[in-house]
């Protein structure tokens, strides 16, 4: 064990050495790790843990290429290393298209393999607060993305308002309906010409739904499978127009992403947003 972990901490210290040196024309450095003009590569988190399922701890190294200037924080070409520490090898998690702010890591199982999976989470840093996410299975040393740029989507909603102050919905993947209470938002759209005072409706106004804003591991059995806990919310005449919030919880089976729960909530008085 003790060789095992000596290892583990030379590998890690060469990759660390790697990722943080000038790019040279012809080196491991050039071909493992993407340099740009506008910034380098950055070790942002490391961890330990067994995610390959051998037993043995591995390192897990979370990089991303850190912008100039005053941005510090915000990450770009953001991936993950995995030092397989039994085998003496590092593996690349294959992740593509995640940028965002102070990117975090989370260690923990969501095939319910027994296996522990890594988890990145970063805020994208625009108005609606919305958070990308990845997550990937290195079960054998294999690595799978299994929570792709895609499902950070959620549910996916079309509707409509309605006469009344009111707004219809439906849940795609749930082929439910559901009606959305709008009087909190009622002096607001009769002043900005979207209903009559009656409540009748005077232009076509089609909600939207943002995609997840916070999307949390949560062990909710207690036997160390974790589900995904997500919110979102959806906007009416405008983006700062929230009028309901929806929690969903997802849970990983037979491949893919299932609804396990869903809810939303209503406003009962609004400041006029």
């Amino acid at each position: 064990m003790c060789k095992r972990a000596t290892v583990l901490f030379l590998l890690l210290f060469l990759l660390l050495f790697i990722l943080t040196m000038p790019p040279i024309a012809g080196t491991m450095a050039e071909s493992n790790v993407s340099q740009t003009n506008t910034g380098k590569t950055t070790v942002i988190a490391t961890s330990s843990e067994d995610v390959t399922g051998d037993g043995v701890k591995d390192g897990i190294i979370l990089i991303g290429t850190r912008a100039y200037g005053d941005n510090l924080v915000f990450f770009t070409n953001i991936n993950v290393r995995i030092i397989d520490s039994a085998n003496n090898r590092v593996i690349d998690a294959g992740i593509s298209g995640l940028a965002g702010y102070d990117p975090k890591l989370f260690i923990g199982d969501f095939t319910g393999d027994k296996i522990k999976d890594i988890m990145i989470s970063a805020p994208t840093g625009g108005s609606g607060g919305i958070i990308d996410n990845r997550i990937v299975s290195v079960s054998g040393g294999i690595p799978k993305v299994i929570f792709e740029e895609k499902d950070n989507s959620g549910l996916a909603i079309t509707g409509k308002f309605v006469d009344g102050f009111k707004a219809d919905i439906k849940v795609e993947q749930l082929g439910m309906e559901f009606t959305i209470d709008l009087q909190a938002f009622k002096d607001m759209y009769i002043e900005g010409g979207t209903y009559s005072k009656d409540g009748k409706l005077l232009i076509d106004v089609e909600p939207w739904i943002d995609p997840f804003s916070t999307l949390d591991p949560v062990d909710y059995d207690g036997d160390g499978t974790y589900c995904l806990h997500g919110y979102q919310s959806i906007s009416g005449v405008a983006h700062v127009n929230r009028i309901s919030n929806v929690e969903s919880i997802w849970k990983y089976s037979d491949g893919r992403w299932v609804i396990e729960n869903a809810e939303y909530s209503t406003c009962m008085i609004s400041d006029g947003m």
